[in-house]
This record gives structure tokens, C-alpha cells and sequence, in this order.
């Protein structure tokens, strides 16, 4: 596997992130972006790892119930599990909770 570092924008205000409605936006837009680069074997560009470093995991109820009925169909049964079980602990992120997720991210978001 080919790495490449990866580095934050210069422009930081773009990371700000907004309430759990936007997160979960970006959250489910990130998991969307995963899928498809999964599929595909392609490595994120500049652009794509901008859009998954936008991931925030869902930290609490507030941000999960937002995505809730589009995770239900998206991930399966296990996943879906691992992520809500990551809400009873915020401080672990839910990819921490999800080996094969928190796997599939980080080569996505580092590949270049």
C-alpha cells in the first residue's frame, strides 16, 4: 500500500464544525464517501479527505438522531451496534468501536 501524508488545510475556519443536525450531515456524507472509495479501491484525493476528516462520530444521542433511519439501512447489523454502543462512551469515537470501519477510514483518509 502506497501512503501519503496527509495534512490539515492551511484555512482551519473550513473544520469548525456545527450543531448535531450539520455533524450528522457530515457524518453520513463521510460513511457515503467510505462506501464508494471502498468500492472503487481508488484512494481519497485532497478533496475526498477533506470531506472525511469531517467525521466527528456521534458522541451523544442528539447527533444520531438526526441519521438514525439512514444508518439503519446503511450499515449492517454489527456495525450499527458498535456505533450505538460508542455513544455510551463519547470520549471512544465510533470508529475505535468498529475495527473493520475504523480500518476502512484511516486507508482511505491516508491513501493519496
Amino acid at each position: 500500500m502506497n501512503t501519503k501524508t496527509f495534512y490539515f488545510p492551511e484555512d482551519q475556519e473550513a473544520l469548525r464544525f456545527a450543531g448535531p443536525k450539520k455533524k450528522a450531515e457530515e457524518n453520513l456524507a463521510a460513511l457515503r464517501l467510505l462506501e464508494e472509495l471502498e468500492a472503487s479501491g481508488l484512494p481519497a484525493t485532497p478533496a475526498q479527505q477533506e470531506a472525511l476528516i469531517r467525521y466527528t462520530g456521534w458522541g451523544n444521542t442528539a447527533v444520531y438522531k438526526h441519521a438514525a433511519d439512514e444508518l439503519d439501512g446503511m450499515l449492517d447489523i454489527p456495525t450499527l451496534n458498535a456505533l450505538k454502543a460508542s455513544m455510551l462512551n463519547a470520549i471512544t469515537p465510533a470508529w475505535r468501536s468498529s475495527e473493520p470501519f475504523g480500518k476502512a477510514f484511516i486507508r482511505s483518509s491516508m491513501l493519496g
